[in-house]
């Protein structure tokens, strides 16, 4: 993508720029974590076995940046 600005002086005297913005893809592998639990006899236990592990680089499609 491509950002055009212009800066100006109290002259009226004016410069256009233009910044190349590149944005470089990483294919960052999934990590899974061991889960373990203990729980006794005639109980029941809730593992959530997600909540430690990483799914890598597939976040939002969509952003905004501040410049």
């Amino acid at each position: 993508d491509q950002i055009t600005y212009q800066i100006c002086d109290a002259d009226g005297d004016c410069e256009t720029a233009v910044v190349d913005i590149t944005v470089n893809s990483v294919n960052d592998v999934p990590t899974t974590v061991d889960d373990t639990a203990s729980v006794d006899e005639d109980d029941t236990v809730n593992i959530v076995v997600l909540d430690d592990d990483s799914f890598g680089g597939d976040g939002p499609s969509t952003g905004t940046i501040t410049i």
